[in-house]
Order: C-alpha cells, then sequence, then structure tokens
C-alpha cells in the first residue's frame, strides 16, 4: 500500500467531514431509506440498477485515467493497486448484471437520466492528475461503504434488497473504499488540495441528486417502516465517520 508521505496526514478523513452533512442528506434519503426498509417497488429498484449501470461503466473508464497518469516514484504499486480497484468495479458490474437478468432489466438500452449524464459528464471530463480523479471518484465508494453500514445496523436486510445492502456493508468493499481513500492521502501532501476539495465536494452532491431523480411515491415517503428506519439512523447531524 502506499502510504501518506507526511505522519498523520488524513487529507481524506477531512473531505469526508468537510462533506459529511450531504453524505447524511444521502442516507437519510427517502428512496434510500425505502430501500433499507424493502418496501422499495421493484420497477423502481429496476430503474436505479440500470442507471447505475450505465454510471459504473464511467466510474471504471476514470480508474483507466488515474491509472495512467500514476507519479513517480511509485507508479508501478499505484497502478497495480488500482487495477485491483478496478476489479472491484467489475464485480459491482456483474451483481448489477445479476439483478438485471433475474428482474428482465435490459443494460444495453440504457437510456441516462438528467442525473445520471450529469455525473457520468463529470467524471468523463477529469483529465488532471492521479489526486484530483481519486478526489472525484472517492465519494462514490466512502459513501456506500457508509450506507452499506448504516443500513445494515439500523435495519433487517433480510428482504428483497439484501444482497445490496449486504455487498456495500461488506468488509472487501469497505477494504476498496479505504485504499481510495489511502491514496488521497498519499498523493496530497504537499499539493494545492483546491482542486480536489472542489472535486470530492461536487462528486458528493452529484450522489445525492442520482439518489433524488429515482422514482419514488409520495405515500413511500412516510410509510410506516420508512419512518422507522429514519428513526433508527437517529438525528440528521454530521457524527459519524467514513
Amino acid at each position: 500500500h502506499l502510504l501518506p508521505s507526511a505522519l498523520g496526514a488524513r487529507v481524506s478523513e477531512e473531505l469526508w467531514r468537510e462533506n459529511e452533512a450531504m453524505a447524511l442528506q444521502s442516507l437519510r434519503h427517502p428512496w434510500v431509506l425505502a430501500l433499507g426498509a424493502g418496501v422499495l417497488p421493484r420497477d423502481s429498484f429496476a430503474a436505479y440498477i440500470a442507471q447505475d449501470a450505465f454510471f459504473l461503466k464511467s466510474f471504471a473508464r476514470s480508474y483507466g485515467k488515474a491509472i495512467s497518469k500514476c507519479p513517480e516514484p511509485d507508479a508501478l504499486r499505484c497502478i497495480t493497486t488500482l487495477h485491483a480497484l478496478l476489479g472491484a468495479v467489475a464485480e459491482e458490474l456483474q451483481l448489477h448484471d445479476s439483478y438485471a437478468s433475474s428482474w428482465g432489466v435490459d443494460l444495453d438500452s440504457v437510456r441516462p437520466a438528467n442525473a445520471t449524464l450529469a455525473y457520468t459528464t463529470f467524471l468523463d471530463a477529469l483529465d488532471t492528475s492521479t489526486l484530483d480523479i481519486l478526489a472525484a471518484m472517492a465519494p462514490c465508494m466512502s459513501l456506500y461503504a457508509f450506507i452499506g453500514s448504516r443500513l445494515r445496523e439500523a435495519a433487517d436486510p433480510d428482504h428483497s434488497y439484501g444482497d445490496w445492502i449486504r455487498t456495500y456493508a461488506s468488509d472487501d468493499f469497505a477494504k476498496a473504499a479505504a485504499e481510495v481513500e489511502t491514496f488521497i492521502d498519499a498523493l496530497a501532501s504537499g499539493d494545492d488540495l483546491a482542486t480536489a476539495r472542489r472535486l470530492y465536494a461536487t462528486a458528493m452532491r452529484l450522489e445525492f441528486d442520482f439518489f433524488d431523480a429515482q422514482a419514488l411515491d409520495d405515500d413511500l415517503r412516510t410509510h410506516p417502516e420508512v419512518d422507522r428506519l429514519r428513526a433508527k439512523l437517529g438525528p440528521a447531524s454530521s457524527s459519524s465517520s467514513s
């Protein structure tokens, strides 16, 4: 693993804290709560899977760009580790394929929604440094690990969306998210972080916008199971970390 070049330098933690309020908004979004409670309509989840699969292809391309810009003197180690993380995206796509095949979703004919297209356009435009590209990618990894973990703690995932929760609450996914954060810490020492901070904040907002664009009936926003899960998750204030 690459290690922070300055002892105790945890830029990734600072980035998370600066954007934790938005992460909590995603966690407590009614669509996410309906999924966590197991009451999300099947067609809404199927539509989400299609949009997320479209997004993940752009996310994978971003790993490729980050790999192409791995800096010396640890370029080989950087390339090797990022290739392994790219493999984690491939596993996510396989999960989406399994959902799609069992639910009759044609992933090859997905038309991206505006929120999906905004996110993929943002990622596809990145072409600066490995640090900046990873700063733009980290919110997706850290946020999903956070949401998966919190939902597993607060909800009983013994329902149709349990595999989704368990995937993002898994130790393997948490490790992949931590690898991205470690890279950010290793590359950030001595650099001007203004661009990285802006990209991280933009990506975290785009994550919320992605959830917010998913279809959800008004009555589900105050469904008893959604309200129960919301209460278990506690107040919408920044008190936890990635």
